[in-house]
């Protein structure tokens, strides 16, 4: 109660204090400045009138009038002071001073003295507000600022005693006032207030004794924890502090049995007792190591000091939960079928289960066991998704749950963690009332089965896709064949034609053929034609991929193939793209070889794509393509290596480069079946194509082809 008095009175005096502080920080302020426009104002005026020969010139005029203004003020105050000063070496010379009527000047002083802080900052051309000390080396508040037409320094200040003097005489008389107010209070206090609280403590130690020696845990609490008892503390394994500023959540399993979300389901209990709804429920708790225990609380909203609150009687269930938990086990165990069927249940290879609703197991077969890697007898009691995803929670799209809700049979299947797939099948199990009891829940691993059907179905679209290749192939070949075919008999018809047109060209002048005009026609034709070519050839080129693709040759015996003397020729028919893609171009051959068996064109096209791959991915020519050619006798495999120093190949892309017609290139005309091809065309030969590749930095494609071991035998 002193405390406060006595901190109301000093926050009181504080602020006013600060209040009446920064009002004098203003009124100073706007005096200097107010001042040092007038000195400024009236130094331009005397400086424009002013005669040259007039004794001190335009200075000693402005300095008299200033002084004679002087004369009629009154000052700031008992302490409050005007000077003005300039600088005359190291020293500081005043040239006027009023103070309450006193306009004697002060001595000279140096410049960098302690003393007149403010006029030394106002000199060097600062403006502002301190508290410091002046010529005098008193404690004041001072504003200062420079006057820039005379190179002086101008300073308002008041001494900082006579700014806090009638708030140390307020002070002292308030804390008088309040020192005789708490006399006459305690004096007061220990005649009446004494006996009430004498009662209330008592009152308190009954009710205190009450509410700690109950058998329940005792929780008073808001959205967290205010209060609790001893009861509850034993209970919940922790001391009190550890539990009061906490919520219920903090100290729970993140999922409670049924599967709700432990801080939204007690959010929403709370939320029902502030209503005005008691609550009465089975809570699921954590001990710090991990323990759960079972508990029944109760909820009622009480008022305590005016404050809607909550009271929570908690009551441990574990013990009594455990024996029913054992009872619906012996109760499975009575249900289960006889030894022989158990044999037959457990020769079943796929996992069944028989689930409570609330998803535990109460029997499992030994394909549940194994699926799961645990023994049989482990697996009741547990939650399945524990056991299958190591969930804390039921799955969202569990069967189970939804033959429990819809009494039907449902199917579907399940990926797993592990990456198997797995089909589902959930069998109510309904009394004689019609209810579900249990759900029998029979999984199968259809992995295998799913990867054939998959893969079956990609070979049948490839299948088609091929046939499709194939016709399109050929309905485009032909009128293809024509133009290639027309091309050089128009270039030299129009090679004929030019001297013609050239020279009635020279007789008539420009002249208009097809709306062209000649003289453009002349350039253009030959380019046209050219375009012509190229287009031809490039349809040419996706031709022979599309007949490739769907299988045109699937020849890969037959010859006995030198991989260096492959590689070379490959180079070879690409040289004019590699001199054009790259200044750095580099070989590695390793000598003597074992040979390989194979179809030395397509093997050839093979190399070629991947030269030419290459050469595209490079984005400019210092960028270099390096190939290396060598045995490796622990796979029994000669190993082409094409390595170059292009822009690599994004890591979601690596997985797709070899499927048909996916391609990067599309804008500049890649078909995406070069890769594809590249690889059909390794495998028929028992090879195997790698690729790595780094963005920004290249890409490595490894070629291994089987050496022939009867050839090399030889």
């Amino acid at each position: 109660m002193i405390s406060v008095a006595l901190g109301t009175g000093a926050i009181a005096l504080v602020t006013l204090y600060q209040t009446a502080f920064e009002q004098q920080c203003e009124r100073l302020v706007e005096t200097v400045s107010s001042q040092a426009q007038l000195i400024e104002a009236v130094a331009r005026f005397a400086a424009r009138h002013s005669s040259a020969d007039a004794p001190g010139g335009a200075f000693a005029a402005t300095l008299s009038q200033i002084r004679d203004a002087h004369q009629r003020y009154d000052g700031l105050g008992k302490s409050g002071e005007f000077t003005l000063a300039k600088r005359q070496g190291e020293q500081i010379v005043f040239l006027l001073r009023h103070r309450n009527l006193d306009h004697e000047l002060p001595g000279s002083l140096p410049i960098s003295g302690a003393a007149a802080e403010p006029m030394r900052r106002a000199l060097a051309g600062e403006t502002g507000t301190l508290i410091g000390r002046d010529y005098r080396m008193e404690t004041v508040l001072a504003a200062y600022q420079p006057v820039t037409e005379l190179n002086l320094g101008i300073v308002a200040k008041i001494d900082l005693a006579e700014i806090r003097a009638p708030f140390i005489k307020a002070g002292l008389l308030i804390g008088g006032v309040t020192l005789i107010l708490i006399c006459f209070g305690s004096a007061l206090h220990r005649h009446i207030g004494n006996p009430l609280i004498r009662n209330l403590e008592e009152n308190e130690r009954k009710y205190r004794t009450l509410f700690e020696s109950g058998i329940d845990g005792v929780l008073l609490m808001s959205d967290v924890f205010e209060e609790c008892n001893d009861q509850a503390c034993r209970l919940l394994a922790r001391e009190r502090k550890d539990l009061i500023g906490h919520s219920p959540a903090e100290f729970s399993p993140p999922f409670q049995p049924d599967g709700k979300d432990s801080a939204v389901a007690a959010e929403e209990l709370l939320g029902a007792v502030f209503s005005g709804i008691p609550q009465s429920f089975y809570w699921q708790h954590q001990h710090p190591d991990g323990t759960l225990i079972d508990l029944n609380i109760s909820l009622q909203a009480v008022e305590v000091s005016g404050r809607q609150m909550c009271l929570a009687t908690l009551h441990d269930i574990t013990e009594s939960r455990r024996a029913e938990q054992a009872l619906r086990v012996s109760e499975g165990k009575y249900k289960q079928p006889s030894q022989e069927f158990q044999a037959l249940l457990d020769g079943i290879p796929d996992s069944l289960l028989l689930l409570s609703p609330e998803l535990e197991v109460v029997w499992a077969n030994q394909g549940a066991a194994d699926s799961c890697q645990r023994v049989a007898v482990s697996l009741p009691g547990e939650h399945c998704y524990k056991l299958w995803h190591n969930r804390s929670a039921p799955c969202e799209q569990c069967l189970v749950r939804k033959s429990f809700r819809s009494g039907r049979t449902e199917i579907g299947k399940m990926a797993h963690p592990d990456g198997r797939t797995w089909g589902i099948k959930a069998f109510p199990l309904k009394d004689s009332a019609g209810q579900v009891i249990n759900v029998i829940k029979l999984a199968s691993d259809i992995t295998e089965q799913h990867r054939l059907r998959e893969e079956a179905s990609h070979n049948s679209r490839l299948a088609s896709l091929g046939e499709l290749a194939a016709g399109v192939a050929h309905e485009i070949n032909n009128p293809n064949g024509l133009i290639l075919l027309n091309l050089p008999a128009l270039r030299e018809v129009f090679a004929d034609l030019t001297p013609l047109l050239d020279e009635l060209h020279r007789e008539q002048g420009d002249f208009t053929i097809g709306g062209l005009r000649y003289s453009e026609m002349r350039q253009e034709i030959p380019a046209m034609l050219e375009e012509l070519q190229e287009s031809a050839d490039r349809i040419k080129r996706i031709v022979e991929e599309l007949k490739d693709f769907a299988g045109r040759d699937n020849s890969t015996e037959g010859e006995i193939i030198d991989l260096n003397h492959l590689v070379q020729t490959a180079t070879r028919l690409v040289t004019h793209v590699i001199k054009r893609s790259t200044d750095s171009f580099s070989t590695n051959y390793e000598n003597a070889l074992p040979k390989i068996t194979g179809n030395f064109q397509r093997l050839e096209q093979v190399v070629v794509n991947l030269i030419m791959n290459a050469c595209q991915a490079l984005p400019n020519r210092d960028r270099g393509i390096f190939i290396t050619t060598r045995f490796d006798d622990a796979a029994g495999s000669c190993v082409l290596e094409v390595r170059d120093e292009g822009i690599g190949i994004a890591e979601e892309h690596l997985p797709q480069i070899i499927n048909p017609f996916f391609t990067t290139k599309r804008i500049s005309g890649g078909t995406g079946l070069g890769l594809s091809i590249s690889s059909r065309i390794v495998r028929e030969h028992g090879g195997r194509l790698d690729f790595s590749s780094v963005p920004n930095a290249g890409t490595s494609v490894t070629l291994e082809l089987p050496v022939n071991l009867e050839v090399q035998q030889s």
